[in-house]
């Protein structure tokens, strides 16, 4: 590991005892998740979207190619309607796909149970609307809040307010009695990522300070909706300049809780921050560079291609270039490889939050 990777895993938690109590935010930066593995096969699919059609690539064995007999068409959501995240609402281990509508309703597309070798689809008899976004909110990401193995859906206001709504059994309603506010996100601060970062089979909230690079993960405590406190909340590095927030997902194959992967926005080069168990400290030694020489592409996701339990790099270009890292660790592939190219106009709406 370089110096300068050396440099910037630093112990700041102690700059946070100040930050907790702030109360005013610019707004989330947190994308919406456009990966998850809707047919059950432990691979991780690609959803793309246009103006009214939502279309599953399924990956095939191996994680470097497309099963063209699964992929498909799921949806034809009404034009104006924005793809906020992807999850598994209902817990039955398939992706579903959360929509927000021009009118502020979020919707909830409920992957249907099909057998293997035919697409991917969506039953619409399951699917529905789990609320209405409320004003001044916008939707910051979606994961697992209380360990129940179903999504929840996490919103922030203009004043940093943060609510989670706790997702009931179907999959499209929310329990209001157990769903709240956890934290009001300090001033300069934004949502990077809802993923499970300790490795408690409870998503966290990393968030991120736009003028300084500072990286802090919320740990959520067994409610859902209440945060731990340092040190089991705390910063797990700082991020320099150019570096920019790519994604997290597992690395190491013995860990269970999530890693961050970082680019360079210079060189394009991805660099795999590898956290201890605790989700708050970096592993200096396991963590370091994962690929480079890539051009112009940028990361567009990090999942399991390949099922073999660690996440793998997806990057894509300007033209719609769809390629894959398949990682055996931090810093080395077994094999790489161009999924696809998308299509335009569709596009990969955001980037895998876990």
């Amino acid at each position: 590991m370089t110096s300068r990777f050396r440099a910037f895993f630093v112990a700041v938690s102690f700059l946070f005892s100040g930050l907790i109590a702030s109360s005013a935010l610019a707004g989330s930066g947190g994308g919406p998740v456009t990966l998850g593995d809707f047919n059950a096969d432990g691979r991780i699919d690609v959803l793309v979207a246009d103006d009214g059609v939502l279309y599953v690539y399924a990956t095939a064995a191996g994680g470097t190619t497309v099963n063209a007999t699964e992929s498909a068409t799921i949806a034809l959501p009404p034009q104006g309607t924005i793809v906020q995240a992807v999850a598994d609402f209902n817990g039955d281990g398939r992706a579903d796909v959360l929509v927000e509508t021009g009118t502020g309703n979020l919707y909830t597309y409920i992957t249907d149970d099909t057998a293997a070798g035919t697409p991917i689809a969506v039953d619409i008899g399951l699917s529905g609307s789990p609320i209405a976004v409320p004003a001044g909110f916008t939707v910051a990401g979606a994961g697992d809040a209380n360990g129940d193995d179903r999504a929840d859906i996490y919103l922030v206001d203009g004043s940093g307010l943060l609510y989670t709504y706790i997702v009931q059994a179907d999959g499209i309603s929310v329990d209001p009695g157990v769903s709240g506010s956890p934290v009001t996100i300090p001033a300069g601060w934004s949502v990077d990522s809802i993923g499970d970062y300790n490795g408690d089979g409870r998503s966290d909230v990393l968030v991120q300070n736009a003028g300084t690079g500072i990286l802090y993960t919320w740990t959520t405590q067994a409610d859902g909706i209440s945060f731990e406190l340092p040190p089991n909340s705390g910063s797990p590095f700082t991020l320099p300049s150019p570096w920019t927030w790519g994604g997290g997902g597992n690395f190491v194959s013995a860990k269970i809780s999530s890693d961050l992967a970082i680019q360079n926005n210079t060189d394009s080069q991805v660099y795999i921050v590898v956290t201890d168990a605790t989700g708050v400290a970096p592993d200096s030694t396991a963590s370091g560079l994962n690929v480079s020489g890539i051009g112009d592409f940028t990361v567009a996701g990090i999942g399991d291609f390949d099922a073999d339990g660690v996440a793998d790099t997806l990057v894509q270009n300007s033209t719609g270039l769809l390629y894959v890292f398949i990682n055996t660790d931090p810093t080395t592939q077994s094999t790489q490889g161009l999924i696809t190219t998308v299509p335009a106009p569709f596009a990969i709406a955001g980037k895998v939050g876990f």
